[in-house]
């Protein structure tokens, strides 16, 4: 303990002359009086005792000197040491997603950190430069250095609650390097905070950190994991993986309900017994894009779950336009049909070959082959003449019904589940690839047992081209289910690969958003209803980071007349183990709990003194007036 103003040690001088007032006896007055029979008693009782007896009632003298002794420290101003005047100091708030947890009076962590630090600053009896600093996402300076606690509370205040994990590692950083700039020394760095952090068990050996804990463990059950993509085998399907960890010490039984926009996907009941995670995979089917979510249910017999953000995780489900296929040639009942019945697709028969093929559409060459190839995506069936990329000669003798399990590509996404044993592939024509041709060499998919190529895949500049070398209707390889399939790898494998999923974004983590260049700037609403303009630059946004869970949505800053100015939609969510494991902070966090000298009304050490002092002046009037006191 230190003093401010250690001059106040000389109102100890004062018991000099309590003492003397308390030993010292007014002198009798004399009186006559016609009889002393009735005041012999009395008279002996009254003689003059001895120096010691003169202490026989000290009640008195102890409340006397009890004063006295109050009145002397507070006027020395005793400061306990993590109260000492400091040059500079900095405090610490964890804002992160774990501080919204409620307790039963429905306040959030966040808003008992706020009720302490207010408490806390009216105890500083220091009036020297504060700082507060947030820490979640990245740290954020609330206030600069400032001596008034007024306005400390006041920028403690406006401290927002967030979804961002916890960043007190970075946040105690920046704080070393604002004390080092002030020369402050080895000031102590104040952390409110539920411990719920990576960093913590390497924070809580610090001896510079004095932590504030706030909260308890509790039990907690969350979506760490939601991704949404688009079927690879499917035109119009999408697949879910979503998983569900209990972070809790007791068993958990819930529900995974999952939506897309309005309309129910999947309704899974999970048993999790505590410290467990089970992994779910949901498909569905619909060439629409639009929010898809998930939310986990909880029975009224289930532990209560204490954190919500990390209950519902969204994503975005961009839409899958459907594939124009433009066939040009001869005409082929079977192979059209296939074509036709192709699903998300639109076919449509040409007679004019176009000059590029669009990025939306497979031109489908039958027979029939222009002496230049167009660019964009091409599926050539049966070439009959040649091309810059291959030369066709005579037609290869009828296969026989052989295996061609060694002579082709299984892992090809082109051959997926494609089964060809025992089918002979006739009418194919004898390939050759011009040596010094600029087309390059094809990848073999499928060939004979002779290595002559059936199968085969050019990666062109501005597109793909595959040639299936075989005829169609003069064997038995159309009337099985790996034509059709073959077919449906083709046209799965020509869609733009470019929408197939959208990325769903973590609190906290720095994005850069693809936005439509045509827009210099854009207006970025938030969940909760915030906006913020930002510059697009390079066809790009560079928002910071989220720092709210659901669905984020970007508008243009001057949208056309009659219309909104949607642009697009963002996905976010929390996914964060180190915010949801509520139950695991260390033992050693809460064993540094709040120090003594921060009492619950957070008053200096001057002020009790002093109250104390006026309180048994109250009760040495008190006992006088009782007649308790000689």
């Amino acid at each position: 303990m230190e003093f401010l103003n250690p001059s106040g040690f000389w109102f100890v001088l004062l018991t000099v002359p309590v003492l003397l007032f308390y030993l010292l006896r007014p002198r009798r007055r004399e009186k006559t009086l016609p009889a002393v029979l009735f005041w012999d008693g009395i008279a002996g009782e009254q003689q003059t005792r001895m120096f010691w007896q003169r202490f026989r009632y000290p009640l008195s003298l102890l409340l006397s000197l009890l004063f006295l002794l109050f009145l002397t420290g507070a006027f020395s101003d005793p400061v306990l040491p993590l109260q000492k005047r400091n040059a500079a100091a900095v405090v610490i708030v964890d804002n992160s997603a774990s501080m919204n947890v409620k307790d039963g009076s429905g306040r959030s962590r966040l808003d008992e950190a706020k009720s302490k630090l207010r408490q806390f600053f009216d105890s500083q009896y220091r009036r020297s430069p504060t700082a507060v600093i947030t820490a979640s996402g990245e740290p954020l300076i609330a206030a600069g250095f400032t001596d008034s606690p007024a306005l400390l509370k006041e920028a403690v205040q406006k401290i927002p609650a967030t979804d961002n994990p916890s960043s007190l590692g970075a946040a105690v950083e920046t704080a070393e390097l604002l004390l080092a700039q002030n020369d402050s020394g080895d000031s102590p760095i104040f952390v409110f905070t539920d411990g719920c952090s990576e960093d913590i068990s390497r924070l809580i050996t610090s001896k510079r950190l004095v932590f504030f804990p706030v909260g308890k463990p509790a039990n907690n059950t969350a979506l760490t994991r939601f991704h949404p993509r688009r079927s690879l085998s499917s035109a119009a399907g999408y697949e879910v993986l979503a998983e569900v960890s209990n972070f809790g010490t007791l068993p958990v039984e819930c529900r995974l309900r999952i939506v897309f926009e309005e309309t129910l996907v999947e309704l899974v009941p999970l048993t999790l017994p505590p410290g467990t995670a089970e992994t779910v995979c949901v498909s569905g089917e619909t060439s629409a894009g639009g929010v898809l979510w998930a939310t986990l249910e909880f029975p009224d017999t289930s532990p209560p779950d204490a954190l919500e953000a990390d209950n519902t995780a969204y994503a975005v489900l961009p839409p899958r336009p459907p594939l124009k296929i433009l066939f040009y040639g001869e005409d082929n009942f079977l192979l059209q049909k296939v074509l036709e019945s192709q699903q998300n697709a639109l076919f449509s028969t040409i007679s004019t070959l176009p000059e590029t093929v669009p990025p939306d559409s497979v031109l489908v060459l039958h027979r029939i082959m222009p002496p230049v190839l167009p660019e964009g995506n091409i599926l050539i069936v049966s070439p009959q003449t040649d091309c810059r990329f291959f030369r066709t000669g005579l037609p290869l003798a009828t296969p026989p019904a052989v295996s061609f399990a060694d002579f082709m590509k299984k892992e090809s996404p082109l051959l997926r589940y494609v089964h060809l044993d025992d089918i002979p592939l006739p009418g194919a024509r004898k390939l050759s690839f011009p040596e010094t041709g600029d087309a390059g060499l094809p990848e073999i998919l499928l060939a004979t047992a002779e290595e002559d190529p059936l199968y085969l895949l050019w990666h062109r500049r501005n597109g793909k081209m595959l040639v299936f070398n075989t005829e169609i209707g003069t064997g038995t390889l159309e009337f099985r289910t790996a034509f059709p399939i073959m077919l449906s790898n083709a046209m799965n494998f020509f869609r733009n690969p470019g929408g197939d999923w959208e990325p769903v974004y973590k609190t906290g983590e720095a994005v850069v958003l693809p936005v439509d260049s045509v827009h210099r700037e854009i207006r970025l609403c938030s969940p909760d209803g915030t906006e913020q303009i930002l510059p697009v630059e390079n066809g790009t946004v560079l928002p910071g980071g989220f720092s709210r869970c659901g669905i984020w949505e970007a508008f243009a800053v001057r949208p056309a007349p009659g219309t909104s100015g949607f642009i697009r939609q963002f996905a976010c969510g929390l996914m964060n183990p180190a915010e949801s494991q509520l139950a695991a902070v260390p033992a050693e966090f809460y064993t540094r709990s709040e120090p003594l000298e921060y009492a619950l009304t957070g008053l200096p050490l001057h002020f009790w003194l002093t109250l104390a002092a006026l309180c048994l002046t109250a009760a040495d009037w008190h006992l006088f007036h009782r007649r308790w006191l000689d």
